[in-house]
């Protein structure tokens, strides 16, 4: 698979070992590991990825969504909560979007891939490859439906079935030539914005384009109900075109539509204060982004590319029959004049185009109010970045009360989390703010609120407006990191457990009281009964700050067990290393200003005698702590920051190296200093530390006496003696070997021929296994009342030394002895960055673990150092990490085979070095983000509310126009999500493959000409290829009709005539000149008719428009005092 990428030298050993009956050859034994034990993968993931570009909430399920740029997707619910989602294709995320009340997930990348995530099973349901570029997409909430806008301007609807397992487009869509005309032109614009309206999301939407037209779209109409924004020419053009499908209506519905544009123009002007507002020369707005801005659907806002902010009304009633009546094709209403225009830099000529919208209600829409408008853009391109707040209740531009909200980095994305049960019309719970790099903040909406209403009330707090961090176990910038496999048996363990249950995780509150708003998912803790499930790991993380954060990193879901607060709290120092001994619950910590504070676990409250261990008598001070680690000793010898600490449970021994060479060793059940030296010739800084303890041999101290004779006497046992060593290695690679009783020098310093730095150091047993404290082996006879403990000496260790540029193995006696021999050595071609070792459960077989500066993972077996495995860590994780400086002080392996390793404080990774399956990969101990019972609750409720008839809220003069043409009007038809399968399983339009060029000339196909066509031979033109097919028979009976009034034709059957049926075989019929003068008259006479008919009828029409202009021009005067959001 990979080349092996070092040379191994031949073994040797020392002179000074060798003796008449051993052999000068002392065999390293080959590891018990194998390859197959072996399968580096991704376990677990906390954080928010550097690359995070695009936020998602899902409001009935409580999920935060947050996709990247390197294809990966992170769920949040509750605190703590996360799953990480991988595409198999990563590629940057264009496009998030939940479905059908959050089962499934949506992403589309910049390759056009559309990904369906079904989240109830976490995997990918299913993809398609897109033809076209897609540039907007809606979903249809509550239903499997989707709008897909391409660049060719073609609204398409995607369906996904089962769950998510099959995506099918549908056969609806919406051509660009249908909603939009641009003259001269064979391209279309492509789509930027689709809003569904709210209250009528099942059949109106609304399409934004780039070139500025804002198109409302009747799904069962299959028609253009209105036009906003644009030029003149390009409404004119629009209208044009819908005038050749639309039919003949009656008079009092011409003259209504009118009225009702006629009104919306008064609005207008009512609510900009302006006397006069002309259509001059346009040219198109290219727009960037839309919303609503009303919770009804009939205000929308549109960011366009010159940083202004336009807000144009979108109608909210149209004609709508039964289901089984046919719908009358009306002509759109259309308009070039927005409701308002807001200015955020007034004045100034370079702005930054508006990128990003977003509405919610304020605590006075329910009163008359227009909310809030939440903008990204807009302002002067030499002014600092900042996401605006707008109250949208003043009339101007100077009455906007704009709230700027400085960002934390490059801004990235930004989402309003609506509070539990709200809609539109609610205030936002919390505003959630993405930077770059990864950086999430929430703002409370309930401060953001009191801020636009201090004028009245009673002020806003500053601190309700400060944003909230993420909370994530790297929240705070971490520095230090220790992994600990604890057994679950110790006494430890025990108390850890205790913690974590009286550790309530209470929702987070945020600055103005409002609840933390992401609550959703459930988290599995379940504990499996293999050996597995008799360990647990124990996460420690130290923070700049000072502080120590214990977690239970046991199952996918990390777990909060208790703080450790920095003990100098005037003047914190960042941590610098740390150690925990999971037999006696006993934690060291050493901090950046050479200071070690011992702290041990207890769960209960009590009074602790703290001693200060200083060069001189210890002093003693005691305090009332808190259940948890209650610090007992506190080291203040050093002068320098602390490299590296060790504690060792029997005997209770602290070992301290720091970065100017000094070593010292604590005997904490004294709580004495040992000793406190440099034992270097150098002041280079001590890079790792090892006691080991070897239990003296003596036959009688666990002499018993026979079971069967339990009355006998027993003899008490002897406490067993140690010899305590210390294993010191510095910068260099030097070692050194010490007396761990009195200090004394045993051996050193050994002195590598080819320096390099040290990585880390370790003491193996012949198995290869990695020991600290060296007991008597216990030895069963045949006898087994009567165990006899045999000594291992130093004979049977090793001693490994990690440098960067090689691995040596020497012999533990050799050392002893002063002999710098290696029995292996291993030299890297590439530089080693860390190196740690870990063990399989099942066999306690040993490997080594290196991760080089390239990021290139190696796993060795122990103690022959033989090569098993080598990858990437890229490849484990399948994206790319970027290995820092500081990456390197954050990285930790546990002695079940788990890496820990967080990346820039903002990401932490747990990877699996062994194939067994562990509690992170089972599958019941998996979190659940979508609760199917919720998301049933909520579609029943939804079903509820649209069975309910809505009352019409249209205030103002809009509403005096509407409720008068209602009377002319049968009640509309609410549309429910159960008729769009069949509505848009049928094709209403047949899609050209070239679209025509001539589309907007008002002479084509003209009604005048048709019986002209007729005459020279040429058949009528028709536009049943761009119109929908119900039309076209609508279309061909209307002409019927029109023919029997106007020429008297019932169409009854009748005989041919001779010429007739030449005709109709091609044959050409043979007319003198008289003949051809009679029929040219008579069709003249004919035109003449139709022509008087239709003067008749437009002088009718004009008439009853100028008196309800008349009507809506007296109402607009009423009223003109008014808000314009009243109307």
């Amino acid at each position: 698979m990979f080349p092996r990428r070092f040379f191994q030298k031949n073994t040797r050993v020392s002179s000074a070992v060798a003796e008449p009956d051993v052999s000068p050859e002392i065999a390293v034994s080959v590891g018990r590991l194998s390859k197959e034990d072996l399968q580096p993968r991704l376990s677990v993931h906390q954080g928010i990825p550097a690359t995070a570009s695009i936020l998602a909430f899902e409001p009935v399920q409580r999920v935060l969504a947050v996709a990247s740029l390197d294809g990966r997707i992170k769920l949040f619910g509750l605190p703590g909560l996360e799953i990480l989602l991988q595409s198999p294709t990563p590629a940057p995320c264009k496009f998030l979007k939940f479905m059908n009340n959050g089962e499934q997930l949506v992403q589309i990348t910049t390759q056009n891939n559309i990904e369906i995530w079904n989240l109830e099973k976490q995997e990918l349901a299913c993809s398609l490859k897109w033809e076209h570029d897609i540039t907007a997409i809606a979903t249809l909430q509550g239903t499997p439906y989707m709008y897909i806008g391409d660049e060719n301007g073609t609204v398409s609807v995607l369906q996904c079935e089962d769950s998510g397992q099959q995506a099918t487009q549908m056969a609806y869509c919406i051509p660009a030539h249908i909603t939009l005309v641009k003259a001269g032109s064979s391209t279309a614009p492509s789509v930027v914005g689709i809003l569904p309206q709210p209250h009528a999301a099942y059949s109106r939407v609304v399409i934004a384009y780039a070139n500025g037209l804002i198109v409302l779209w009747g799904l069962h109409e299959t028609q253009v109900l209105a036009v906003r924004g644009g030029t003149a020419v390009q409404r004119k053009q629009l209208a044009e075109y819908s005038t050749k499908l639309e039919r003949t209506r009656s008079i009092a519905e011409r003259v209504m539509e009118q009225a009702v544009t006629l009104g919306e123009q008064f609005t207008s002007s009512s609510s900009s204060k302006s006397s006069t507002l002309e259509e001059e020369d346009e040219e198109e707005k290219e727009i960037c982004t839309v919303c609503w801005a009303c919770s009804r659907g009939n205000v929308l806002a549109a960011g366009y590319v010159d940083g202004e902010i336009w807000l144009w009304s979108i109608p909210l009633v149209s004609k709508e029959r039964g289901q089984g009546e046919q719908n009358d094709p009306h002509p759109p209403t259309s308009s070039g004049i927005p409701l308002r225009k807001l200015d955020l830099a007034p004045g100034k000529a370079m702005k930054m185009p508006v990128i990003l919208l977003s509405w919610c209600g304020s605590s006075k829409t329910c009163k008359g109010g227009s909310g809030r408008l939440h903008v990204y853009g807009g302002h002067d391109l030499g002014s600092p970045q900042s996401l605006m707040v707008l109250s949208l209740e003043g009339e101007s531009s100077d009455e906007l009360k704009p709230l700027e909200l400085s960002l934390h980095g490059p801004f990235a994305d930004m989402v309003l989390l609506p509070s539990a049960g709200g809609d539109l019309n609610t205030p936002a719970a919390a505003l959630l703010v993405l930077t770059s790099p990864g950086l999430l903040h929430i703002y409370d909406g309930a401060g953001i609120d009191s801020f636009f209403n201090a004028a009245t009330e009673d002020g806003c707090s500053p601190s309700s407006l400060q944003p909230v961090p993420w909370q994530s176990p790297t929240t705070a910038e971490v520095v230090a990191v220790k992994l600990i496999t604890v057994s679950r048996l110790a006494a430890a363990a025990n108390v850890l457990i205790q913690l974590t249950q009286n550790h309530k995780v209470l929702p987070y509150a945020l600055p103005a009281g409002t609840r933390w708003p992401i609550t959703g998912g459930v988290a599995s803790r379940v504990t499996s009964s293999g050996d597995q499930g008799k360990k647990m790991n124990i996460l420690l993380t130290g923070h700049k700050t000072g502080i120590i954060q214990v977690w239970d990193a046991s199952s996918p879901t990390i777990q909060h067990i208790c703080t450790v607060e920095a003990q100098n709290k005037d003047n914190p120092a960042p941590v610098n290393v740390m150690d925990f001994c999971g037999e006696s619950g006993l934690l060291a910590v050493g901090d950046q200003q050479g200071k070690v504070h011992v702290f041990r676990l207890n769960a209960q409250a009590q009074e602790v005698k703290c001693y200060k261990i200083t060069s001189g008598t210890p002093t003693e001070e005691v305090f009332n702590t808190a259940a948890g680690f209650q610090c007992i000793a506190a080291l203040t010898v050093h002068l320098a920051a602390i490299q590296t600490v060790v504690v060792t449970h029997d005997p209770a021994r602290l070992a301290v190296g720091d970065e100017s060479g000094m070593v010292s060793l604590l005997d904490l059940g004294t709580c004495s200093l040992l000793f406190y030296c440099n034992f270097f010739e150098s002041n280079l800084s001590i890079t790792s530390l090892v006691v080991t303890s070897t239990q003296s041999s003596n036959e009688s101290m666990h002499t018993t006496s026979p079971p069967s004779s339990p009355s006998t006497s027993q003899k008490q046992p002897i406490p067993p003696s140690f010899t305590t060593m210390v294993y010191a290695a510095n910068k260099n690679g030097a070692v050194v070997v010490l007396d761990g009783s009195t200090g004394g020098h045993l051996a050193g310093p050994l002195q590598p021929q080819n320096s390099s730095v040290t990585v880390s150091m370790h003491i193996l047993d012949a198995s290869g296994a990695v020991t600290q404290v060296v007991s008597c082996k216990e030895h069963a006879e045949e006898d087994q009342s009567k165990p006899q403990l045999v000594p291992v000496g130093t004979d049977n260790l090793y001693l490994l030394i990690c440098s960067e540029k090689s691995l040596r193995l020497y012999s533990s006696s050799a050392v002893m002895q002063g002999s710098g021999d290696t029995l292996q050595e291993v030299e890297l071609q590439t530089p080693c960055g860390w190196a740690a070792t870990f063990k399989v459960p099942s066999t306690n077989a040993s490997s080594l673990v290196l991760l080089n500066q390239s990021g290139w993972l190696e796993i060795r077996s122990l103690p022959d150092l033989g090569i098993l495995y080598e990858t990437t860590l890229s490849s484990c994780l399948s994206w790319q990490l970027e290995l820092s400086s500081n990456f390197w002080r954050t990285l930790a392996c546990a002695e079940n085979g788990h890496l820990l390793l967080i990346d820039e404080g903002r990401e932490l990774i747990q990877l699996s070095l062994l194939k067994e399956e562990t509690e992170l990969r089972l599958p019941q101990c998996l979190p659940h983000i979508y609760d199917k019972d919720l998301a049933a609750a909520a579609e029943a409720a939804m079903k509820y509310a649209m069975s309910q008839p809505k009352k019409s809220q249209t205030q103002g003069l809009l509403g005096v126009l509407m409720e008068f043409k209602s009377s002319l009007e049968q009640g509309p038809a609410v549309h429910s999500a159960s008729e769009l399968p069949k509505l848009l399983s049928s094709q209403p339009f047949t899609i050209p493959s070239v679209l025509p060029s001539d589309l907007g000339s008002p002479s084509d196909s003209s009604a005048l000409d048709t019986d002209i066509n007729l005459e020279i031979g040429i058949a009528p033109r028709h536009f049943s290829d761009i119109i929908p097919t119900s039309a076209v028979s609508k279309e061909t009976s209307d002409v019927e009709d029109d023919r029997r009034q106007l020429l008297g034709d019932d169409n009854k059957p009748r005989q041919r005539t001779t010429d007739e049926i030449k005709a109709a075989y091609g044959h050409a019929k043979a007319l003198d000149a008289s003949s051809a003068a009679g029929l040219a008259r008579d069709k003249l006479m004919e035109r003449g008719q139709k022509l008087q008919s239709i003067n008749q009828r437009t002088e009718e029409m004009q008439a009853g428009a100028e008196d309800f202009a008349s009507m809506a021009e007296q109402l607009a005067k009423k009223m003109e005092r008014r808000k314009w959001w009243e109307f």
